[in-house]
């Protein structure tokens, strides 16, 4: 007989001499050492191995292993007859269980028993799905990439991606349905519709219809993020937080933040313990705690807890009060590329996963749904999110995303247009924030949130002002209730820069700073203006232009014009007429800067403006009608002509009898008005 293969016979007669699930002793070595057994991970998809070590047993000890669900049910057929397995000479043992795609239930108890030790303490893990995008943020309009896997083949999941914070008014909320693959795994899509995806924490689960697991994950789409102020890896194992995000909604607020560590080991072990703080009455300090327990490898939410707090610390939930009932909830799940610290060259330290590769990738998500109604109304805010020993959310905290006692600067831009252009701002000489930057780029009209900063009442801001732009106004107010304004304006006209000076940033507050700029081209662009003019005044026909700055001709009557506006980027350009039959034209163009230009050569200057005004004469003609008294008569008469007339030889001949060989009336067209003909 081999000596790790045990007959039934022999597994049977261990198992009655050591009742499973006695834990009333462990044996020890004569190190010392207690016996324990592990498992690799705590979650494994159908059809994953589990791995088995166990250690500090009797040299070459018999054990006996059993896994069960966790009601103690051991389908035949399914694995979970006993097997057995022998120490080596330290102790030691490596084995393994293979996870089936049954329906039974998810949960699993490893039952073990040495020969000499006696039994130990079960070891608990579960089979489980998981889901997730191929992206952690996205851009409104792009296409979410949704994949799975550890469902049964062939079997119905149901997809759903919602607000975190309630707010499903949009499209693309209601579940739909996928077919799992042969091997159990999804893959479909959803389209982040702009209509209300803009700065918003996506809740995103999957339910099997067969089987009942259920995984979850997290997605954004362009939201407004705090990453911590310390950097990657400031803080060891399960303590470290890399970022935090919020998302208001009507009747609840959406708050996400990450865990660098991924791989809490087994149960009941050390556990990933972090609290939202919340302020619902706008003087910096937390009111409400909301907290979430992770665990397990991978890591997800085993628990969540709500705290009232006493309103004094922004740290901490001082003078914590445990709410018994609530209606909030949330999520945690191992997200791939959602660290912001992924390509960070510090950020070295590798937190641990199930996939080493993406060890430095992957965070633990928490999501959670604060309903506004647990924590007193619409007034509530984020104002930090910390890590604490123990699960006690008012003792020292070991982490927090923002540094303790921050307070918020909020930058907003309003360009008027809005069109993309780049304006820098800039703190005072010496000043930063808590992270160590001074300067910001907004495009167009848009805003930098939530930047954490010391408390202080001397910040400076200063926005460098683009060429062709004036900075209309610039002004800073406290998010107290109401808002209380701070600092003093900057803003002079034609200046290179300007902004706010002496402003407050107070702790657990945000200070909002606006800058109002608008667009004058006059400093960068020049201007072409072509009237048109005719003679007489007010005909209806409409005349042809061809402008060598626009790809299209334009048309104009009398009286109208064509106006380019500060459009144009200094240069040479021209602009001609095509002139109908029967008219003349003239130009004449005039410089506001008192240049020579014609129509042909227009040589273009910054903020010059050159208006060129094309007049229109209509020709005239000159009919002459023989007749004679007394009539008829068939002399014929001959006319001389001046050579403006262009008539050959100047002569010509009519009679009045009209005779077919020669007219009584004869007709001079196209004439140039004003001029004198004989």
């Amino acid at each position: 007989m081999s000596r790790r293969i045990l007959t039934s016979s022999l597994i049977g007669v261990l198992l009655a001499l050591v009742p499973w699930g006695s834990s009333s002793f462990l044996a020890q070595e004569s190190s010392g050492t207690a016996a324990s057994v592990v498992t690799d991970k705590t979650g494994y998809l159908a059809g994953e191995t589990v791995s088995i070590a166990g250690t500090g047993f009797a040299a070459e000890e018999l054990v006996t292993l059993q896994v069960k669900h966790a009601d103690g049910g051991d389908e035949p057929g399914a694995g979970h007859d006993p097997f057995a397995v022998w120490t080596d000479a330290a102790g030691s043992f490596i084995s393994t269980w293979e996870v089936g795609d049954d329906t039974e239930g998810h949960s699993f108890h490893l039952l073990v028993s040495g020969a000499a030790t006696g039994p130990l303490p079960s070891v608990a893990f579960g089979r489980i799905a998981t889901v997730g995008t191929d992206k952690y943020d996205y851009q409104p309009g792009e296409t979410a990439i949704i994949s799975g896997a550890g469902f049964r083949p062939g079997e119905v999941v149901a997809i759903q991606v919602e607000h975190a914070n309630g707010n499903d008014d949009g499209a693309g909320h209601l579940p739909f349905e996928v077919l799992a693959g042969p091997d159990g795994g999804i893959v479909t899509t959803w389209h982040v519709d702009p209509d209300d995806s803009e700065e918003s924490i996506f809740r995103l689960t999957s339910t099997g219809a067969e089987t009942g697991l259920v995984a979850t994950s997290t997605f954004t789409d362009l939201l407004v993020t705090v990453i911590d102020d310390d950097g990657p890896d400031d803080e060891p194992g399960q303590k470290d937080l890399t970022k935090m995000s919020s998302d208001p909604g009507l009747t609840a607020i959406a708050i996400t933040w990450n865990s660098d560590d991924t791989d809490f080991g087994n149960l009941g072990g050390n556990t990933g313990d972090a609290c939202a703080l919340v302020d619902t009455d706008a003087d910096g300090d937390a009111n409400y705690s909301f907290c979430v327990v992770t665990d397990g490898n991978p890591a997800t939410q085993v628990s969540n807890r709500l705290y009232t707090c006493n309103d004094t610390r922004s740290d901490r939930c001082a003078g914590p009060t445990l709410v018994g009932s609530f209606t909030s909830t949330s999520s945690a799940s191992v997200v791939a590329n959602s660290d912001p610290f992924g390509a960070h060259p510090n950020h070295v330290d590798g937190n641990d996963c199930d996939n080493d590769s993406d060890c430095l990738t992957a965070d633990t998500v928490a999501t959670v749904t604060l309903q506004l109604s647990d924590v007193g109304g619409a007034s509530a805010k984020l104002i930090n999110v910390c890590s604490y020993p123990s699960q006690e959310p008012n003792s020292d905290p070991s982490d927090c995303v923002v540094t303790p006692d921050s307070g918020f600067l909020t930058i907003v831009k309003v360009a008027s247009p809005d069109d993309g252009t780049a304006f820098v701002f800039n703190l005072g000489a010496g000043q930063t924030s808590q992270n160590g930057t001074d300067e910001w780029t907004i495009n167009g009209s848009g805003s930098v949130q939530s930047i954490s900063f010391a408390p202080g009442t001397s910040y400076d801001l200063s926005e460098t002002i683009p060429l062709g732009w004036d900075l209309d106004s610039a002004s800073c107010a406290i998010q107290t209730a109401p808002a209380t304004p701070t600092g003093t304006s900057n803003v002079t006209p034609n200046a290179a820069t300007g902004g706010v000076d002496t402003f407050e940033i107070r702790s657990g507050l945000e200070t909002i700073c606006t800058f109002n700029d608008t667009q004058d081209l006059t400093e960068v662009n020049g201007r072409i203006i072509v009237e048109k003019q005719t003679d007489p005044d007010n005909d209806p026909t409409s005349f042809e232009f061809d402008p060598s700055w626009s790809g299209t001709n334009f048309f104009l009557s009398d009286g109208q014009d064509n106006d380019s506006g500060y459009t144009l980027t200094p240069g040479t350009f021209s602009v001609s007429e095509i002139v109908p039959s029967g008219w003349d034209s003239t130009s004449n163009c005039v410089s506001s800067n008192g240049d020579s230009e014609t129509a042909a050569n227009i040589s273009l200057q910054t903020g010059e403006t050159v208006t060129c005004t094309f007049t229109n004469t209509k020709q005239g003609s000159i009919t002459i009608i023989k007749d004679v008294d007394p009539e008829p008569d068939e002399t014929d008469f001959s006319f001389t002509t001046s050579a403006s007339l262009n008539e050959p030889s100047n002569t010509f001949s009519l009679d009045d009898d009209a005779d077919g060989t020669l007219l009584n009336t004869k007709v001079f067209s196209n004439l140039a008005a004003g001029t004198t003909y004989t």
